[in-house]
């Protein structure tokens, strides 16, 4: 993942991109946050950041939604409904173990289901609500960064110059 983050950020500046956003929509990904900060470092001329909307993501609780849950659910129910099999539904889980688990067994290791959350709580509804709120925080997040980039910019290059930023 980080080699084709990296070719791709690379043909992006190479065609005049340079603000370039990477949804993050599913956790796992953790080469993602060390790769962008090198991309950043080492690229000059172009901001790669990343953006989690955080309705999409992992939350606390009994039924924490860490996988195939309730919210993962919704979002497929809504987006493609044809891949949600209700013959096939399994029970809700939540693992005795901790989230740490995930991490050192897998899914797989921890839920014989693949099951992390509460799927019963799943509708289409919820999953367009999820998807508007998500896209909605991305947006903000994203326009707020890149303001604040180019503020932190615009500062150091007064700096460079002797001079207060405005």
């Amino acid at each position: 993942l980080a080699a084709i983050l990296e070719d791709l950020v690379g043909a992006l500046k190479h065609h005049g991109i340079r603000k370039i956003v990477l949804l993050v929509a599913h956790g796992g990904n953790w080469i993602v946050k060390p790769t962008l900060r090198e991309i950043n470092l080492d690229r000059k001329g172009v901001h790669v950041i990343s953006s989690t909307p955080s309705g999409l993501m992992a939350e606390q609780g009994e039924y924490a939604e860490l996988h195939a849950g309730g919210r993962e659910t919704s979002l497929i129910m809504y987006l493609h409904p044809e891949l949600v099999k209700s013959d096939q539904t399994r029970p809700d889980f939540a693992p005795t173990q901790g989230r740490e688990f995930f991490d050192y067994t897998g899914i797989a290791g921890v839920s014989p289901t693949g099951i992390w959350g509460a799927p019963s709580k799943a509708s289409a509804e919820e999953g367009e609500k999820l998807l508007q709120e998500a896209a909605r925080q991305a947006v903000d997040q994203i326009k707020q960064t890149f303001a604040e980039i180019e503020r932190l910019e615009a500062e150091r290059e007064a700096c460079n110059r002797g001079q207060k930023a405005v």
